[in-house]
């Protein structure tokens, strides 16, 4: 059996990944540079949904940073149960696509100088169409407007907060 090993770094700011065969360890079998490590974090977060206790500290951490109260419906995180099987959180991934950006018939999307999706509530008629062209499932929503995931201006709290370490920062090494 043959492994392959990805092996990622970041040389002056730009993000390189080595990927090696376990039948030749010294031979790099492909090479890819990042130019814009804005790219790379567009990722952000990844969810293990068998680690996930559904505690819900994600959304009351979130709901925090971001309105200033405990109020986890207004989280860009949330938490659905589905018991008696294991619930699933649901949050923008800022994905590579962008199709939520494109479904939105009045333009209250767009993209940030990091390239992260912001909205503009003013604009946003609560349509939804965002939420229907998400490539993940449904967005996170309140009162008909979505809430999309700004890893808390790179802090990522709902990463840090989580006790059962079901949300992890991609590009993090999680041994």
């Amino acid at each position: 059996m043959v492994k392959i090993w990805v092996l990622p770094y970041c040389h002056w700011g730009r993000w390189q990944f080595l990927i090696f065969r376990s039948s030749s360890p010294c031979r790099i079998i492909w090479y890819r540079t990042v130019k814009n490590a804005a790219e790379e974090r567009r990722k952000m977060i990844k969810y293990q949904k068998e680690a996930c206790t559904g505690c819900r500290i994600c959304e009351v951490i979130c709901s925090m940073e971001h309105t200033g109260k405990i109020n986890p419906k207004q989280s860009c995180i949330q938490y659905q149960d589905d018991w008696p099987h294991i619930g699933k959180v649901e949050f923008c991934r800022q994905c590579a696509k962008k199709a939520c950006i494109q479904a939105c018939p009045t333009e209250a999307l767009s993209l940030d100088d990091q390239g992260l999706v912001m909205i503009k509530n003013d604009l946003c008629t609560g349509c939804l169409a965002c939420s229907s062209a998400c490539p993940f499932g449904t967005l996170p929503t309140f009162r008909s407007h979505p809430l999309f995931c700004d890893t808390c201006r790179g802090e990522y709290q709902c990463v840090k907060w989580c006790p059962a370490k079901a949300l992890i920062k991609v590009g993090e090494n999680h041994g």
